[in-house]
């Protein structure tokens, strides 16, 4: 398995009705909340046009930045070969910090390394669905897509639907809930495989169940660009299935990332000096590219992206991040609370210490590389208005429990 996430399903209510009812909740019954809920949000969207705000626990505490990123630098610090990490309140960046390496001594001359950094780049996995989730609502605001429209109307002609898929929706791909099954690799998500998963049809024991993969979100790769281009598929054959990706990132860079400032980003490795992975423990190996597929080890994902595939460096993604969630500068709210109430790759947990969001990605190591690393990268939204964006090279996995784990421990300075 290249490709591994947390499951973050999605919001099942809207965080600012459930701040409204969550005193409530022992003995509201399950069609009064709901009463509530539609009543409530329809006379709050308009006066919350920006802010997510998520509820503290019983005790009403929140922790601070400071503490957070205190924490964070001590559970990542000797935990992998290359971390950084930066912490945000009420949208604005308040702490940060970075350590270890991204090219280690072995693969460098200098026999010093080039250190972790937050403004390189690096493939960031399994985040990429957020972005792919993100660029459907955004559609969905231009109105050229809707959450129930069915897929075979956006899929090419080419393709031969099987009966089973004539029914299913953009929503139904979103959520990971259409039975479409396959590996969690790259190479499932390429054109040739979409079609032909498309054609053989769903796994009929998942059908309406949660079955995360990355192909769902390759199919939504295809979509988006049907919906942005409606001639995208009216080219060669031999050259739809580049039009369809680059389609798909040109709009990407358009509407999510220009707004942001974030410019040419791609579904490739540019940089001159790029992250290597290595083995973790590390025990001064020689590193590879980030992004290798087994057939092009050149970091080159353009081929698979939608579930995988995008490069950012993790201050990009924290801004990115904080214009959808914070300054509400890329989707309007309707279409955002829409989009959170969806069901993946958002979901509202609540724990002792509140509610919390967010999710992430991680990129192993072959199977055959031993011991295996692998870059990581995570996201999440705390009580306090408070966002942290994590990024490990060639570490352990179980990020999400290092993050929210650190969480938990700020709140006690």
């Amino acid at each position: 398995m290249y490709d591994g996430v947390f499951y973050a399903g999605g919001f099942n209510r809207n965080p600012i009705m459930y701040i409204f009812i969550v005193s409530f909740n022992h003995v509201m019954r399950p069609a009064f909340r709901l009463l509530c809920f539609a009543s409530y949000l329809a006379a709050t969207l308009c006066a919350n046009a920006q802010n997510i705000v998520l509820h503290a626990g019983n005790d009403a505490k929140y922790a601070t930045a400071k503490d957070l990123a205190s924490v964070l630098k001590k559970h990542l610090t000797d935990s992998a070969v290359g971390w950084a990490f930066e912490v945000w309140k009420k949208g604005s960046l308040a702490a940060s910090d970075e350590g270890g390496f991204k090219i280690t001594a072995a693969d460098l001359s200098n026999n010093a390394g080039l250190p972790f950094d937050r403004v390189t780049r690096m493939h960031i996995a399994s985040v990429s669905k957020s972005i792919t989730a993100i660029a459907v609502a955004k559609l969905v605001e231009q109105r050229k897509l809707n959450w129930d429209d069915k897929i075979s109307k956006y899929l090419p002609s080419t393709w031969v639907i099987h009966p089973m898929f004539l029914g299913t929706t953009v929503k139904d791909l979103l959520t990971m809930k259409s039975g479409l099954d396959g590996n969690l690799d790259a190479v499932s998500s390429c054109y040739d495989s979409l079609k032909q998963h498309i054609q053989d049809g769903p796994d009929t024991n998942k059908i309406g169940k949660f079955n995360y993969q990355n192909i769902s979100y390759g199919v939504l790769r295809i979509i988006i660009a049907r919906a942005v281009d409606s001639i995208v598929f009216n080219n060669n054959a031999s050259t739809v299935a580049l039009s369809a990706t680059n389609t798909y990132q040109q709009f990407v860079n358009q509407y999510l990332f220009s707004p942001c400032g974030i410019a040419n980003a791609f579904c490739m490795e540019t940089g001159t000096r790029p992250v290597l992975v290595y083995p973790f423990p590390y025990n001064g190996q020689h590193g590879y590219i980030t992004g290798r597929t087994g057939v092009n080890d050149d970091g080159n994902l353009s081929d698979y992206v939608g579930g995988l595939g995008w490069y950012l460096s993790l201050h990009e993604l924290s801004i990115f991040l904080n214009n959808v969630f914070y300054k509400g500068s890329i989707l309007n709210e309707k279409v955002r609370t829409e989009l959170l109430q969806n069901g993946f790759p958002f979901k509202l947990n609540t724990v002792s210490f509140g509610e919390y969001f967010g999710t992430g990605g991680d990129w192993m190591a072959p199977i055959n590389i031993k011991p295996r690393g692998g870059i990581h990268a995570y996201y999440y939204f705390f009580p306090g208005n408070i966002m942290t964006v994590v990024f490990v090279n060639s570490g352990d996995r179980g990020l999400r429990d290092l993050i929210i784990n650190s969480y938990t421990e700020a709140l006690k300075n």
